[in-house]
């Protein structure tokens, strides 16, 4: 999903729940995370579609789209495996593996009397319940700020170079 490492995200809620599967009903947790502010670098990660609906090229900056509110997403990302540390520069807290990107969506957020906004970045992933130290960690950090690092399991090679390459023109 994202390339930066350690991103900061707040793990927001977790909800148990079944889903079908191939083999009937499976067990997972429904885990919602928050980014905000939510950041062109971090939207051309996720793809040039999101940055596009996010923001707008306005001479050589960027600004956001000011029609926009709420948009949502239908992320294509595979199965990931997420790393999550206590923060930038502690080891690991946990690793999930088999990990779904359900929905992803941004919300336009304002201060009115500061006169500024920015976007919230909110995501929900499904966590396989297989494994005990993933129920564990999830119901020990739910509503906590953490790091989170997303390595894809299946990746298709040509949309990560692409993607790869759109992060490297945002950042020149």
């Amino acid at each position: 999903m994202f390339i930066s490492s350690r991103v900061s995200m707040h793990l927001k809620s977790v909800v148990f729940k079944t889903v079908p599967s191939d083999s009937g009903k499976e067990r997972v947790a429904a885990v919602t995370c928050q980014l905000e502010p939510f950041s062109l670098r971090l939207a051309h990660e996720l793809g040039m579609d999101v940055a596009e609906h996010c923001f707008v090229e306005e001479g050589p900056d960027f600004r956001m789209r000011e029609e926009v509110g709420n948009v949502a997403f239908r992320p294509q990302y595979g199965l990931q495996r997420v790393i999550a540390y206590p923060d930038a520069n502690s080891p690991r807290l946990a690793v999930l593996d088999d990990v779904t990107v359900a929905s992803m969506r941004v919300v336009r957020q304002e201060d009115e009397k500061r006169g500024t906004a920015w976007w919230k970045f909110c995501c929900t992933l499904l966590v396989g319940l297989a494994d005990a130290k993933a129920r564990a960690f999830l119901a020990d950090y739910f509503d906590t700020e953490l790091c989170f690092d997303f390595h894809g399991i299946q990746r298709d090679l040509v949309l990560e170079e692409q993607r790869s390459a759109s992060v490297a023109e945002s950042a020149d």
